[in-house]
């Protein structure tokens, strides 16, 4: 059997993909992460997971659409404004 896993870096996969090989199902990981910041953050777990599933002989699929902004649009619209100074902000 084979599942597709979603994986955020290496390390958080490390435990889940012995487990699946002990069970006899194959992992299929699977890079897709907008969410990541900074960006050298992003590229640090990508490049890591990428030398862990070749290392262990897994097979990856990459999305490698950082997407930051749309990712924060999509949670707060207004992005070029989310860090604006509540203190100065009235609540009614």
């Amino acid at each position: 059997m084979k599942l597709l896993m979603h994986t955020c870096c290496a390390p958080c996969s490390v435990m889940c993909i012995e487990t699946l090989k002990k069970e006899n199902i194959e992992p299929i990981l699977y890079w897709y992460n907008p969410n990541i910041h900074p960006f050298k953050e992003y590229k640090m777990r990508k490049n890591t997971l990428i030398k862990h599933a070749e290392d262990i002989g897994v097979k990856l699929i990459l999305n490698d659409q950082y997407g930051l902004r749309k990712f924060i649009e999509s949670i707060f619209p207004d992005f070029d404004n989310r860090c604006i100074n509540r203190q100065t902000q009235k609540f009614q």
